[in-house]
């Protein structure tokens, strides 16, 4: 359903028997799948992807996907917003080897104009090859990992949600520098960097 959601398409559920139909939403502006090199012929296609996500995992309670939602300055024409986002997916495609499903979104006209934004979900298995289904036997935990981070006062999970932030921040600035644009994105809070203003 999220899939569908995001990039406004119809996918059918094969766990529940039901169409996830969301061809009526407007504001999608592009989508795309990236890859690792090693994922199968089969996850290039959404459906097939997220129904083998949905199939793998088999408790109630089980987590198919990780969302990642990037807000681009609006200074940024959709080329720039265009390169910023797969920049960042393929980052998250190196960093967990997952099926990063990308969905570009601009303003709806009840929305904020700025908001352009992407939503990037991301797969919790890397792919493996050697396996029947195609899943490495185990999730990627680090996103999960609550166990303290060698020389800092967070979780491994929380150190590396920070560096993923700072990235992502980076990835704008680098783009915003190399166009002009008189931008920089803050990757910290108005807390951590000691202001006394609300978001």
């Amino acid at each position: 359903a999220a899939a569908a959601n995001r990039a406004a398409q119809r996918i059918y559920d094969e766990r529940t028997g039901e169409w996830k139909d969301f061809t009526r939403k407007q504001g999608v502006e592009h989508t795309a799948l990236l890859l690792p090199d090693n994922a199968p012929d089969w996850a290039h296609d959404r459906s097939a992807l997220w129904n083998a996500a949905e199939m793998k995992e088999n408790r109630s309670n089980s987590q198919t996907a990780r969302e990642l939602e990037v807000s681009f300055p609006y200074e940024f024409t959709p080329e720039q917003r265009k390169l910023a986002g797969y920049t960042i997916a393929q980052e998250l495609v190196q960093r967990y080897g997952a099926a990063v499903d990308i969905a570009f979104h601009v303003p709806t006209h009840e929305n904020d104009h700025r908001n352009h934004h992407a939503h990037m979900l991301f797969s919790v298995r890397r792919f493996d090859p050697e396996t029947k289904d195609g899943w490495a036997k185990n999730k990627d935990r680090i996103l999960d990992d609550r166990s303290k981070a060698a020389g800092a006062d967070m979780s491994r999970g929380a150190v590396e949600v920070a560096d993923l932030r700072e990235r992502v921040a980076g990835v704008m600035n680098e783009i915003a520098a190399e166009e002009g644009h008189e931008v920089y994105v803050e990757h910290l809070s108005f807390e951590a960097r000691g202001l006394d203003r609300t978001p």
